[in-house]
């Protein structure tokens, strides 16, 4: 018997959001306060550095409108800076993408500026803390590109909040809140997206079957197969051929490498005969597969659903969660195990 399991908030927060908006494009502010940094490594030939600090949404990473000051010749700059940066388009987009935040010492015109450190904030994590805001606190930062990625290279103390015209959100406070403890921090969920899962696991699927998926076809209803896809790779089903409740009844499996924690797996209905076209979509994160392996070993059905046309999945980030939502394009059946 299959039983119905809720995950994560991704597909419910799209459901609300599409509804209020009625399918139309919604807009959120995400507000960003850096008020200093600390023990940043230094850059430059004095050992200290010159630096800004830059902010901007996954969804536009080439956005250079939100750069603080420079401070000179310090390892420990007061910034404090309010950045605002306003998103306009689809909830799937907003919720699935992270804020950038980026220190770097400025080498002038010449050489350009130098990284410092990174870090990133999935939206829909800080979405989801009481009045979508990630309070005031210390965060290390990293940089990716070095031999050394998982060794901070700083520390910067900010907080992010979101609100939007539905909604007014939080209020920044006039004291600020105390720092949080290292435990404390820990228990933020994905509050640094480059963090891995090391070793190789198989990912599982078992698809069993689906039911009132999307006509695709006025005579013959729909030729639908499942891909699903990861960084790794892809795999499929085979194609179900003049059917809308096709029964597979087929195991796949995707290996993946040393994870992030943000790995997204996306699971697709395709109808195969109209050029591979998109019936719904599904996406999981790697870490709420892991998390929730147990109760996934039971088959169970989850709800699909489709993607507006003005939506192009291609473009975007890997998402920050899994969901189980909204019912509009069909359901598919599937059962996923994870183990080393």
């Amino acid at each position: 018997m299959t039983a119905n399991i809720a995950l994560s908030g991704f597909q419910d927060l799209n459901r609300e959001w599409r509804s209020r908006r009625d399918g139309k494009d919604c807009i959120w502010n995400v507000i960003v306060t850096v008020a200093e940094g600390r023990g940043l490594t230094g850059m430059g030939n004095h050992g200290l550095n010159d630096c800004y600090v830059k902010v901007s949404l996954s969804s536009n990473p080439n956005d250079d409108t939100n750069i603080s000051k420079i401070h000179e010749k310090t390892s420990t700059p007061f910034f404090n800076h309010v950045f605002k940066l306003t998103f306009s388009g689809q909830p799937a987009e907003f919720f699935s993408s992270f804020l950038w935040v980026s220190v770097f010492h400025d080498r002038g015109a010449i050489f350009g500026p130098k990284l410092v450190g990174h870090l990133q904030l999935g939206m829909l994590d800080v979405f989801h803390m009481p009045e979508h805001k990630l309070p005031l606190q210390w965060l290390a930062l990293v940089d990716i590109y070095s031999e050394t990625p998982a060794i901070p290279t700083g520390y910067i103390r900010m907080n992010t909040i979101i609100n939007s015209l539905d909604e007014s959100g939080a209020v920044q406070s006039d004291v600020p809140d105390p720092e949080r403890s290292l435990t404390e921090l820990i228990i933020i969920p994905r509050i640094h997206a480059f963090l891995t899962a090391p070793g190789r696991y198989n990912l599982i699927f078992r698809i069993l079957q689906g039911r009132d998926l999307k006509r695709m076809d006025a005579l013959w209803g729909a030729d639908p197969c499942v891909r699903i896809s990861c960084g790794s790779g892809e795999m499929r089903t085979d194609a179900k051929r003049g059917t809308l409740n096709p029964v597979w009844n087929q195991q796949i499996q995707l290996p993946l490498y040393e994870p992030l924690l943000r790995e997204m797996i996306l699971l697709e209905v395709l109808h195969e005969s109209g050029g591979d076209q998109r019936m719904s979509t599904l996406r999981f994160l790697w870490k709420d597969l892991w998390s929730n392996q147990e109760r996934l070993r039971t088959p169970h059905w989850v709800d699909m659903f489709e993607l507006p046309v003005e939506f192009s999945l291609a473009s975007q980030p890997a998402v920050q969660a899994v969901t189980r939502g909204i019912a509009s394009a069909g359901q598919a059946a599937s059962r996923a195990l994870d183990g080393t």
